[in-house]
């Protein structure tokens, strides 16, 4: 996976916008503000785009820091969440439905991390096989847990694997992309991809 960086925006390279036009990209890159500057901000974007934005700026020119290493996904074993044997959806298969059950499941926040134009419409969902606690506090972790565990959250199809790295690199390496059953709210069973905590924490329980 080409690694990805956050580029602080400039008076020249000023916006999201600009740094698609630039790249030719198909949706705006995310949006990162700083939390103690707001008038700080960051653009993420990969190393292609990074390429084009320090040429446009110039030698020298511009700050890039990388970001952290991406949520795993090898979907070569067969397992999936809750030890469930499952063969589909495929290693590289698009679009796919992916289960979101923390702050990817709030509509605004996805939006911002794939990039998209508009505020996307999620569907309610829930999985079976699952547990949910936390971690630092406030940070939510699915882990396999009773074949009967119901976790409840929201589905929205990845379109593709540009949308797809952004949440990897979004959840990042404590996290792996597993396979999962997808119960929709109108009562059809989808297979799909969440993503399973395997960081090295203690995890604690929701409050």
């Amino acid at each position: 996976m080409s690694p990805r960086y956050l580029f602080k925006l400039t008076p020249t390279l000023s916006s999201p916008s600009l740094i698609r036009t630039l790249s030719n990209l198909p949706n705006n890159p995310e949006l990162v503000t700083d939390d103690d500057n707001p008038n700080i901000r960051f653009a993420v974007i990969n190393a292609q785009t990074r390429t084009d934005s320090a040429t446009h700026l110039g030698p020298g020119k511009g700050l890039f820091i990388p970001l952290p290493t991406p949520a795993a996904k090898d979907l070569s074993d067969g397992k999936a969440l809750g030890g469930q044997e499952m063969t589909a959806p495929g290693q590289d298969e698009y679009p796919v439905a992916y289960f979101f059950y923390g702050t990817l499941g709030e509509p605004e926040k996805l939006g911002g991390v794939i990039g998209l134009e508009e505020v996307p419409v999620l569907g309610r969902a829930s999985v079976r096989g699952g547990e949910v606690k936390t971690w630092g506090g406030k940070y939510r972790a699915l882990f396999d847990g009773g074949k009967y565990n119901v976790v409840e959250g929201v589905m929205y199809v990845v379109k593709d694997k540009g949308e797809e790295d952004a949440l990897r690199h979004y959840e990042g390496a404590r996290y792996e992309v597993v396979r999962c059953n997808i119960s929709t709210e109108n009562g059809e069973t989808k297979q799909g991809l969440t993503f399973r905590w395997c960081g090295a924490e203690p995890l604690e329980d929701v409050l």
